[in-house]
């Protein structure tokens, strides 16, 4: 929570005129994938995900990031 806070007050003083904004999401995978059906660690917060540039589902979490073009991070969602 308090870190959500201190993001929050520092995007107010970032200036987003005339910048890119990047949207990205990647896996963060908690054990290897022949472990997806066994795992336990986090149980009822990780899911099985699918990654589909490299066709694998994995067991773990998925970021979303969105990223200013000089690679300020203004806000993330973990799923």
């Amino acid at each position: 929570q308090l870190i959500y806070q201190i993001r929050q007050e520092m995007n107010k003083k970032v200036d987003l005129n005339g910048q890119f904004l990047i949207i990205d999401s990647f896996p963060v995978p908690v054990c290897q994938p022949i472990r997806n059906y066994r795992a336990k660690i986090f149980g009822g917060y990780a899911n099985i995900g699918y990654k589909a540039t490299k066709k694998i589902y994995f067991y773990g979490f998925k970021v979303h990031v969105i990223v200013s073009d000089d690679g300020y991070i203004l806000d993330y969602v973990v799923t």
